[in-house]
């Protein structure tokens, strides 16, 4: 939610996510925490367990106290200036520590923002209230729309669970602490995770749920797995074998909301698979934020990053065997699996 407001002072729009910062003072911020369950660390549980009971229960009520959206107006309004304030204070006294000769264009323009929005905090905030409602409205819908298709046609009582995990710890450094969770459980013979891909603790209020939910079935999404590729000398050896292309899907899995829907909307779906196989060798070079992975993998990722120009995510490429790009298509827009498939076929003309 902090990005989006800034976003709207700043007048920006985006349809993919920037590339985490992967530097050794980045990582050294959010290092997980050490065994001793925090207060915060059980508050994120109880939240993943009232979300679970939320779902059982059929009513879409018990879930507005547990998200930003269902804040009332006028509180939600004064927490969210407090963070804005605080978070502004700290960005501007961070920049202005760049000699004034070093400063990028836009890095000028963000620090006369931030001074502008200090010298008139009620002024500027008031102009940032619809854009902030709007995606709030967004994001109610969203959760609604999920919460409707998954508690009518699922038997939830013979559901067992939920075990909750929070995820890579606590960023507590800003005025508005963000947090990852997942609800794990099993129900109708499958394996799900009920992902809540940004908890953020609002003044005076707690932790909340601030970005969609991700409703994602474990047992299906294995059996997807097994056609997605991580070694990416393999995959060109298997291409070069099978005269294939490669289809390389950079990616941030389990935090970036475009490429979360990419996966969902598209890469698993019947359509999308169908073709590949006939077609690709499907590779994943994925940057998460929440799961664990290889020391190894993670630099070889980085180094394919680099050598392919990727900035954001998601970015797909088809090369050939060789490792010579045929087609890019960078973010995702919300197309659905034929379109996407549409587009990609009148590109390639394979």
């Amino acid at each position: 939610m902090r990005k989006v407001a800034w976003l709207a002072i700043l007048g920006l729009a985006w349809v993919g996510c920037s590339k985490p910062d992967t530097s050794a003072a980045k990582k050294s911020q959010t290092k997980p925490n050490p065994p001793t369950q925090s207060a915060d660390e059980r508050a994120l549980e109880i939240l993943g367990e009232k979300i679970y009971a939320a779902f059982i229960s059929g009513k879409s009520s018990e879930l507005k106290p547990l998200t930003l959206w269902g804040v009332p107006d006028p509180k939600l309004d004064r927490a969210m200036q407090t963070v804005f304030i605080a978070d502004a204070e700290t960005s501007l006294a961070q920049m202005e520590t760049i000699p004034a000769t070093n400063r990028t264009a836009f890095q000028k323009s963000s620090i006369q923002e931030m001074k502008a929005f200090l010298a008139k905090p009620d002024e500027k905030f008031s102009a940032m209230k619809s854009s902030l409602k709007k995606q709030l409205g967004l994001m109610k819908t969203a959760h609604l729309k999920l919460f409707k298709e998954h508690t009518g046609g699922l038997d939830w009582s013979r559901a067992r669970g939920p075990n909750v995990l929070v995820r890579r710890g606590i960023d507590a450094n800003s005025a508005l602490p963000e947090a990852a969770v997942e609800v794990l459980f099993f129900l109708d013979g499958d394996n799900y995770k009920l992902q809540l891909n940004t908890c953020v603790k609002l003044p005076g209020h707690g932790w909340l749920v601030a970005e969609d939910f991700a409703w994602i079935n474990l047992t299906a999404e294995a059996a997807v797995d097994k056609m997605w590729m991580q070694d990416f000398p393999a995959a060109q050896v298997r291409a070069k074998d099978e005269k294939k292309r490669l289809f390389v899907d950079f990616t941030g899995s389990d935090w970036c909301p475009p490429c979360i829907a990419l996966h969902e909307k598209v890469l698993s779906s019947k359509a999308f698979l169908n073709f590949a196989k006939e077609h690709f060798v499907l590779v994943t070079v994925d940057f998460p934020q929440n799961k664990i992975q290889p020391d190894n993998l993670t630099q070889a990722n980085r180094i394919l990053a680099r050598a392919f120009r990727v900035e954001s995510f998601p970015t797909v490429l088809i090369l050939d065997a060789n490792g010579t790009e045929v087609h890019r298509v960078n973010g995702y827009n919300g197309a659905s699996s034929a379109d996407y498939l549409k587009a990609l076929k009148k590109n390639l003309n394979p």
